[in-house]
This record gives structure tokens, C-alpha cells and sequence, in this order.
């Protein structure tokens, strides 16, 4: 048996066991990927000289109140302070209608409805979601003030490219652009949420595999 999985002395700062044994073992060898979430450049070079996949969500895409996961400049791609695409994930939810006029409707009701369950959760829990590094932090505050203020929260978010909902082609063109600001090469797109009955998610699925990922790969 490898000698990593038996029984083994502690002596730390707080506690000391003789014998620790670690079971049961996970059955997954080696252990489940590892995604360290960062949201801003002090927390993607972590990642990177760590050398472990990085992701953002709920932070805003455009310039100047983004992290760049392109790290420092002087750091090739790949290295520590400057994980390459292939290593870095954005969510968003995505809501694709088969037009831009009356379509999105739906997905921007459910999205709605999201943000209001969201806004009920502790304050403690709005940073849960990586390290966040004082200019990140504040563009983040300066967010939510402004959220706060405005009629639409939902449509704030759809401006600051947290949500992508539209047509076909609207939704290919916002992800190559927040690829290409942000660094990122792994999607995870979240095509139910809030109020989104079960018919409309499966047709939001539906059109994001035939209208948006041809489009994508073909990128």
C-alpha cells in the first residue's frame, strides 16, 4: 500500500494524535479536479503558481472592472502569474431566444427572479466565491451600488456582461468578446435559473447546441 494512505503522527499548532487514519478514502484516485475561483489578478496568479484551473463568476466583463487572466505581462502563458485559456472558466447564465425583440422576455423574468432570491443571502456570502483584491472589490461595491439604484438590476447585469441573453448571433458575439477580454477558453453556461420553466430550458439548450456552439467551434 502506498505509505501516503497509512495511518500517520499529527503534532500541530492547536491539536496532537498519535494516529490519524483517513477513511473511508475517496474513491476517485487521484482526487476530483480543482478549480480555485479568483476575481482579481492577485487571485489568478495564485491560481497560477499553483498551478491549478481558475474561474470567475458574477463579476463584470468589461474593461477596467475586470481581472485580467492574462496576469503580468512579463509572464509567458501558462506560467505562474499568467494561466493560459485552456486553464481559466467564466459562468454565466445564458439565455438564448430564437429573436432579440420579444424572445429574451422570458429569460430576463427568470433572471429577475434569480437576483431577488440571491439578494435574501447573508452579506457574508456575496465574497464566497474566490480572492477578490481591493480594485476588484471595489468595482464590485461600486456594482452593487449602482444595481441598487437602478429599476433593472437584471438589465445592469446584461450591460456588464454577467448575464448573456439575446438572439443567436448576440450570444455568439458576447462570449468571443468576453473569451478574448477575460482570457477565458472554459465556458460553463447555466441555462436554468430562477423562474425558467423546464419547456424553456430545454429549448434555451436546444438552440445554444444548434445556433451557438457550430458558431463557436467554428471560431
Amino acid at each position: 500500500m502506498d505509505r501516503a494512505h497509512e495511518p500517520f503522527e499529527w503534532r500541530g499548532k492547536y491539536f496532537d494524535y498519535d494516529r490519524v487514519s483517513i477513511w473511508p478514502r475517496p474513491l476517485q484516485q487521484p482526487h476530483p479536479p480543482i478549480i480555485l475561483p479568483a476575481d482579481s489578478d492577485e487571485g489568478l496568479e495564485i491560481a497560477a503558481s499553483r498551478r491549478v484551473p481558475t474561474g470567475s463568476a458574477y463579476r463584470s466583463s468589461r474593461p477596467g472592472r475586470a481581472p485580467s487572466s492574462s496576469g503580468t505581462a512579463s509572464s509567458p502563458p501558462g506560467t505562474a502569474g499568467r494561466p493560459g485559456p485552456s486553464t481559466v472558466t467564466c459562468v454565466r447564465h445564458v439565455y438564448v431566444a430564437e429573436t432579440n425583440a420579444a424572445g429574451p422576455r422570458g429569460g430576463r423574468a427568470a433572471h429577475r427572479l434569480f437576483l431577488a432570491e440571491a439578494s435574501q443571502l447573508p452579506p457574508r456570502l456575496h465574497g464566497a466565491h474566490g480572492p477578490v483584491g481591493a480594485a476588484a472589490a471595489g468595482a464590485d461595491r461600486e456594482g452593487r451600488g449602482r444595481a441598487a439604484s437602478t429599476s433593472s438590476t437584471s438589465t445592469l447585469c446584461q450591460r456588464e456582461g454577467l448575464t448573456i441573453i439575446g438572439d443567436p448571433d448576440y450570444v455568439v458575439r458576447e462570449i468571443q468578446a468576453q473569451a478574448r477580454e477575460l482570457g477565458v477558453g472554459v465556458l460553463v453556461g447555466l441555462f436554468q435559473f430562477g423562474s425558467l420553466p423546464h419547456a424553456l430550458a430545454q429549448k434555451n439548450i436546444r438552440l445554444f447546441g444548434e445556433k451557438v456552439l457550430p458558431a463557436l467551434k467554428r471560431a
